[in-house]
């Protein structure tokens, strides 16, 4: 335990006392999922002196995608209000997700309405996972069905055009099945076109994904996590601490020793494989109420 604590220390000192901060304002790689990680280490520490700091990070975020309108999940829009979203849910800080959110809502919203173009996947699919959350607490559900009746359509295309199913495809549909029935008929569909063949090409989304619906499917949670471990497709060390932390398994010293030096190396402070996503792990391994985090990779 002494060892966490002390590796989680260095990653919130370094974001919060030396000002190592990247410029970029996304979840991924930049300020929202810097603040994501301070919300749940100031729960965990009994520090409410990073959850203000994370808040500033938030509202600089903010800041600079002013008037600008990239909506990609890893650095754009999408990404940034689904980490926003999140951290009020979750009542990391208190505000009106109506106000603090309207700007998101209406170029995301926008940006639906007049997008047809399929080749933008994965865009799609970030613009789903964002109104997912938004549609639980929004005062205007009635709009965001609508536009996710629309996500729901364009992903639905996108899928008829391939033998596959993708991880990411199936945890939307998965979560909007109780919002759109279109939803609950597509995850239906395309969970059956799941093979184990599937996994080596995205191993962290199946595993993610089978994790979270473990309860509707026990064999092939079981599957993907024996395929994962038996043939080490897990390669970053951040990946197999995160997997240990799921699965409560010990982490070694080493380890994590390893891990943080390849994020500063890369000066990588991110969410997904960065210094952000190894707290949260670490923080996880010691308090599994905070793996809800995982939602958002």
């Amino acid at each position: 335990m002494k060892h966490i604590e002390d590796f989680l220390s260095r990653i919130a000192d370094r974001f919060y006392k030396e000002k190592q901060i990247p410029y970029f304002p996304g979840l991924y790689r930049g300020k929202i999922g810097i603040a994501v990680f301070l919300c749940h280490y100031a729960r965990w520490s009994k520090q409410e002196i990073y959850t203000d700091f994370a808040f500033d990070l938030i509202e600089e975020a903010q800041k600079q995608m002013k008037g600008k309108s990239p909506v990609n999940y890893p650095y754009g829009l999408s990404g940034m209000g689904t980490g926003i979203a999140y951290l009020i849910q979750n009542d990391y800080f208190g505000a009106n997700p109506d106000e603090i959110l309207e700007d998101f809502d209406n170029l995301l919203i926008k940006h639906t309405i007049t997008f047809s173009d399929l080749s933008s996947f994965k865009q799609t699919i970030g613009i789903g996972r964002y109104f997912a959350l938004r549609i639980k607490d929004s005062e205007k559900p009635d709009k965001i069905k609508e536009i996710i009746e629309k996500v729901v359509l364009l992903t639905e295309l996108q899928l008829m055009r391939t033998p596959y199913c993708f991880p990411y495809a199936l945890n939307l549909l998965y979560d909007l099945r109780d919002v759109s029935e279109k939803a609950r008929k597509a995850f239906e569909e395309n969970i059956k076109l799941f093979d184990s063949h599937c996994i080596k090409d995205d191993p962290w989304g199946w595993f993610n994904f089978f994790y979270k619906t473990q309860a509707l499917f026990p064999e092939k949670w079981i599957e993907v996590n024996n395929s994962i471990v038996a043939n080490a497709l897990f390669q970053a060390d951040a990946e197999r601490i995160r997997l240990h932390s799921v699965t409560g398994n010990d982490i070694e010293t080493a380890l994590v020793q390893r891990a943080m030096e390849q994020a500063l190396a890369k000066g990588d402070a991110g969410l997904f494989s960065g210094l952000s996503g190894l707290g949260l792990s670490l923080i996880c391994s010691s308090d599994k109420n905070h793996l809800t985090w995982l939602g958002l990779i």
